[in-house]
């Protein structure tokens, strides 16, 4: 929203981003356990700016400012990476979190934002809402996603007629719910 043009850049690959992170862990000497490096993987939704944030927070964590051919390794524990998406999440909390928290007010928002949570790229379907909450109507789940893909929710969301699909319409929101 605060850019002067907008410009397509294709997600990465998960192959992609694995390999950014050892790439560059790899030159600044920094040892990552294989679960944080496929946590970080998982959390950035293939957005490659997200990996990069998440991976600069870590560096950060370790005091690690530049290439050092000197230094030692440094391995990375989990307190190290919990700080890291601490710190995102701080970063992103104000342009999100009332947004959260309106969604999160009514029984149903808090059941789709679940399922945008675990959502894939391709999005989720009412039927997929309705298989796993058999409590929730069809009607009550409609017109919710209806609000959620209206300004007033600032269309958080958007729906794919040919998929039959609603998709959140920032990715990052995505992020910031998988972190949160």
């Amino acid at each position: 929203n605060t850019r002067v043009a907008d410009f397509y850049v294709p997600l990465s690959s998960n192959e992609e981003i694995k390999v950014l992170i050892e790439t560059g862990f790899r030159l600044l000497k920094i040892n990552l356990l294989q679960h944080i490096k496929k946590q970080i993987i998982e959390l950035s939704n293939n957005i490659g700016s997200v990996a990069h944030q998440l991976c600069l927070n870590i560096c950060t964590n370790c005091g690690v400012k530049k290439v050092n051919y000197w230094s030692k390794n440094i391995t990375v524990n989990d307190n190290i990476f919990t700080k890291s998406i601490q710190a995102y999440v701080e970063e992103h909390s104000v342009r999100f979190k009332a947004l959260m928290d309106k969604i999160k007010a009514s029984k149903t928002g808090q059941l789709v934002l679940l399922h945008f949570r675990d959502a894939d790229i391709e999005g989720i379907s009412l039927d997929s809402i309705l298989e796993k909450n058999k409590g929730l109507d069809m009607n009550t789940l409609e017109d919710y996603m209806k609000k959620l893909c209206s300004v007033d929710y600032d269309e958080v969301c958007r729906y794919d007629v040919d998929s039959n699909k609603y998709m959140l319409g920032n990715p990052f929101f995505q992020v910031y719910i998988r972190m949160n």
